[in-house]
């Protein structure tokens, strides 16, 4: 089923907004000096290659061949939350 174009727009306005939030991150955490902006910016790299992934599943209108990109979303989304949890929790500037 080919996407709608509101759809669409709510998925590249959700990977743009990923890659604008991960640049602001970044500069807060040039001017505080922080390491924790800096991997949090980092981690969140994931969740773009995640949105990504989604785009060229209905990009290519969700042909069988692949169906792999659903299971390595999963996979990177796991793994991204919890790289982004780790680096909350053993924060220590907070």
């Amino acid at each position: 089923m080919i996407l709608s174009y509101p759809t669409w727009l709510i998925h590249i306005a959700s990977s743009m907004e990923w890659f604008l939030s991960i640049e602001l991150i970044w500069e807060l955490a040039n001017q505080l000096k922080s390491d924790f902006n800096y991997k949090l910016s980092c981690s969140m790299i994931l969740f773009v290659y995640n949105a990504i992934l989604a785009c060229t599943w209905h990009f290519f209108e969700n042909i069988e061949f692949l169906e792999w990109l659903i299971l390595s979303q999963s996979v990177i989304t796991l793994v991204a939350n919890i790289g982004l949890s780790i680096i909350v929790i053993t924060d220590k500037e907070n």
